[in-house]
């Protein structure tokens, strides 16, 4: 054992030596070898590119041909303050973001989210530049981390308060339309999603046969969209008439776009009785369909509670639904 750390004592102290007997431009070599090979990945095309503002910062941001928003990584890095304001010190190429990641204090959290798999480097070409950068739901991914560890009192150091500062200011720019619908529309590629997207998404929340029936709608779902809606019980309200509105308009007018639309040509009223043989979400594809409603249905969970406590209810629980999530062009109807 004593022989064993001995050995493990003069290797470290021959590492040190070595290192400090390295040049600056060793070191510097040294430093851009390990990047590349973290950076290492397969190079997609980009096909569209723009520029995000969040705040007083711009970002470079891209689409790719497989349909990946990315945005660069020094520009995540600049957008949530990772570096100093001295550009001459910047790191490149989004070093900061690991450093972040695998930091003592978020490392657990960002663990407990399964999400880590977002933040693995991406490397495409547009104008035939390379670019190194993330998928750009890590940004959301990031600041909900920080409010979290915000709540939890874990931001303690200078650097940290100002990472959580900006994560504030960046989660305000995209709170209401997503980070995507703003790369979309920087990039201006909303105009070819709007043409050629459509399809895909239908195809990835239906079915064209309807499921057997089960409850994925939440028991809290039911309770909190009477009291935003002002009632106090379910007691003599005539449910299809008003429940079925705010479902569809709440839900599938926001789900994706032409969701409510396609759901209504699947599953049509009879001609005997005028009500609809099943309900929609029999119709929605188990493995991306109901999956997504339910992450759907625990965001609009969160934004009831917000309602709830700062006394947003009736109408105002509308107006503040239609900041944050605001629905795609549908026509609503009173279903029975």
């Amino acid at each position: 054992m004593l022989e064993t750390k001995m050995n493990e004592t003069k290797k470290s102290a021959g590492g040190i030596a070595r290192a400090n007997a390295l040049t600056q431009a060793e070191r510097s070599e040294i430093a851009q070898k390990a990047a590349e090979k973290r950076w290492s990945t397969e190079i997609v095309l980009a096909n569209y590119g723009g520029t995000i503002k969040f705040g007083e910062v711009s970002v470079d941001c891209y689409v790719t041909d497989n349909g990946c928003r990315v945005i660069s990584g020094r520009g995540l890095q600049d957008a949530l303050m990772l570096t100093d304001n001295d550009k001459s010190n910047r790191q490149k190429a989004g070093s900061r973001i690991p450093r972040l990641l695998t930091s003592q204090k978020l490392k657990p959290l960002f663990e407990q989210k399964n999400i880590t798999g977002l933040f693995e480097p991406i490397k495409c070409q547009y104008k035939g530049r390379v670019i190194h950068g993330y998928d750009a739901n890590v940004i959301a991914d990031i600041c909900s981390v920080m409010y979290e560890a915000s709540t939890l009192g874990l931001i303690t150091t200078p650097r940290l308060k100002i990472i959580s500062q900006q994560c504030v200011i960046v989660f305000s720019a995209f709170a209401k339309v997503g980070i995507t619908a703003l790369i979309d529309e920087a990039t201006g590629y909303q105009e070819i999603r709007h043409k050629d997207e459509l399809q895909k998404i239908l195809d990835k929340y239906l079915t064209d046969y309807a499921q057997k029936w089960s409850k994925t709608f939440p028991d809290e779902f039911w309770i909190k969209l009477l009291r935003v809606k002002g009632f106090e019980s379910y007691v003599g309200l005539p449910r299809p008439q008003f429940v079925g509105h705010w479902v569809n308009d709440i839900v599938y007018a926001r789900l994706a776009p032409g969701i409510l639309e396609e759901l209504k040509k699947r599953n049509p009223r009879t001609k005997t009785t005028g009500n609809r043989r099943f309900k929609h979400t029999q119709f929605l594809s188990e493995d991306q369909g109901v999956q997504e409603l339910k992450e759907y249905l625990l965001r609009v969970i969160g934004i009831m509670d917000v309602a709830i406590i700062t006394g947003q209810t009736g109408d105002n629980f509308d107006v503040l639904l239609n900041k944050i999530m605001p629905k795609y062009n549908s026509t609503l109807e009173i279903p029975c």
